[in-house]
């Protein structure tokens, strides 16, 4: 149970940024709504360290020796949408996996893409499909917008570049499911 879990770890180490962590990454979803665990983790971190500097300083309960039913912490049924889900998973793990924007788009990506991101070769020129994870504009030393961001496919992701020519007909935005051609030098394409 949850509460088994705070008992059993040293409150140095469960401390609310690895607990938050844990939570958004999916890796306390046996126990309850993402959203659920996140809201309770204040409370449930306090709730924790008193407990353990009470053990510390010896302070024990007059009914210790009897085994009697505690209350367990409940965690409210919060969902949170998959955009949500998706936001918090990239943040925590740098993908996401639980509610992937391609998923359902494999077919799609397989006839379109020549290979996988995770298989791309040096040099070569491919053309790939997913969708964009982060996506940015800056100025070139010659004064022009280009297009930097990441793309994410189900088997990888990669940086990518695009040149003004080119970027400035682009309208990318985050989570757009896109096909690009383009050659992978030093691990960007």
């Amino acid at each position: 149970s949850y509460d088994s879990l705070r008992k059993r770890v040293r409150p140095k180490a469960l401390n609310k940024k690895v607990m938050a962590a844990l939570a958004s990454a999916g890796a306390l979803d046996c126990f309850g709504d993402r959203g659920g665990i996140v809201s309770i983790l204040d409370a449930s971190i306090a709730s924790a360290r008193r407990e353990q500097a009470e053990i510390e300083a010896g302070l024990v309960d007059l009914f210790d020796f009897i085994e009697y039913k505690t209350v367990e912490t409940v965690i409210p049924a919060i969902g949170l949408a998959d955009t949500k889900i998706r936001d918090l998973e990239r943040v925590h793990l740098g993908i996401a996996i639980t509610a992937h924007p391609l998923r359902g788009w494999e077919h799609v990506l397989e006839s379109r893409a020549s290979a996988p991101i995770a298989e791309l070769e040096e040099k070569v020129v491919s053309r790939i499909c997913g969708s964009i994870s982060t996506v940015t504009s800056k100025r070139s030393k010659r004064g022009n917008l280009i297009g930097l961001g990441t793309m994410e496919d189900l088997s990888g992701s990669v940086e990518f570049l695009v040149f003004p020519q080119v970027w400035e007909k682009s309208k990318v935005a985050i989570d757009q499911v896109v096909c690009m051609t383009g050659k992978l030098s030093e691990g960007k394409f």
